[in-house]
């Protein structure tokens, strides 16, 4: 009968001790990885939201050159997603896909799965507020806001959200670069529509921003109205639909936007200026390039306005934008 050695088997066998080691160990790995490996993920998504927006810097070059200089327009601010819920018409003649379709190689009517419909999606942000967050605010607000990743820079005189009040803003110059759309359903409205301007009367065009990820975050502070914006996106009356950061590589990650009440969103956003938590905005400009625009601390005439995206460039440098305006234009949804 043959003996087993069991000394010789316990020699050759982990002890406790040895085990927990490299326990130790693989979880030592999986901890320096996994943060790289997320960023790697966020790295990725940023190359093709990045790649969506050279997407509309082309297409706005080549609209333009087909249409004697002049920008597409009239457009509403908002880019909105899933055309095909609206069909050839009014509102769909309203977004900058639309009018870009045949540079995106869309010619027919069904844009789901299009490449206008991808261009018009950052992958990114469907992991910050998916289509049903949208559909979820206006449930709970009452405000018909429409999914949408991007935000054209198509702005005139008017009021924005500062610190929870209306505050009268300098325009850009040109008013209205895409020209404006009158926010109604209502093709009679029509007659309110202001027209595109011709690129060549926009001053620096390669650091002004034409399409940018769409977020929104309301000032603290009315020191100047020069810089209208901490976000992209200009309106409070549907911007609390969106991130209140800039999304990409931002410090603490990716997260969810969820819905909050007005004085939640202030103290995140408060939160979020404070630590200067924000990533970077995925941004298209008009003379065709793209890039990411990083958050920083804005100043006018050595006074600190705020933290944030640093918006337009082309103001009217012949107004002094702390003087008394009219009462500001009150601001219509989007």
């Amino acid at each position: 009968m043959k003996r087993t050695n069991r000394s010789s088997e316990a020699d050759r066998a982990f002890t406790l001790i040895e085990l927990l080691v490299v326990v130790s160990i693989i979880a030592l790995l999986v901890s320096i990885l996994l943060p790289s490996l997320s960023r790697a993920r966020q790295q990725a998504m940023q190359v093709m939201c990045m790649t969506n927006l050279k997407q509309f810097a082309t297409g706005i070059q080549t609209y333009v050159v087909d249409s004697d200089g002049t920008l597409p327009g009239p457009l509403h601010p908002a880019v909105y997603r899933n055309l095909d819920e609206y069909g050839p018409g009014f509102w769909s003649e309203r977004m900058l896909t639309w009018k870009l379709r045949t540079q995106f190689k869309d010619t027919g009517g069904k844009f789901k799965a299009s490449a206008t419909e991808k261009v018009a999606t950052c992958p990114l942000l469907v992991k910050v507020v998916p289509d049903s967050h949208f559909k979820n605010f206006g449930i709970m607000t009452g405000k018909g806001v429409k999914p949408t990743h991007y935000v054209i820079n198509s702005y005139g005189r008017g009021g924005v959200w500062d610190g929870g009040l209306s505050a009268s803003v300098v325009g850009t110059k040109p008013a209205y670069y895409f020209g404006s759309s009158y926010p109604s359903d209502n093709d009679a409205d029509r007659q309110y529509d202001k027209p595109p301007q011709r690129i060549g009367s926009i001053k620096n065009a390669s650091a002004e921003w034409a399409v940018a990820e769409a977020w929104f975050r309301p000032r603290d502070t009315n020191v100047s109205p020069r810089l209208q914006q901490e976000g992209p996106y200009q309106v409070a009356w549907s911007g609390e639909a969106f991130p209140n950061f800039a999304p990409h590589m931002r410090k603490g990650g990716v997260r969810a936007y969820t819905f909050v009440s007005t004085e939640q969103r202030k103290t995140d956003s408060q939160r979020i200026v404070r630590q200067m938590s924000d990533g970077a905005t995925s941004t298209a400009f008009f003379d065709g390039h793209a890039a990411p625009v990083k958050s920083k601390v804005m100043k006018f005439a050595n006074q600190t306005l705020f933290y944030g995206f640093p918006g337009t460039r082309n103001w009217d440098d012949g107004e002094d934008p702390n003087k008394d305006q009219a009462p500001p234009i009150p601001m219509p949804p989007m």
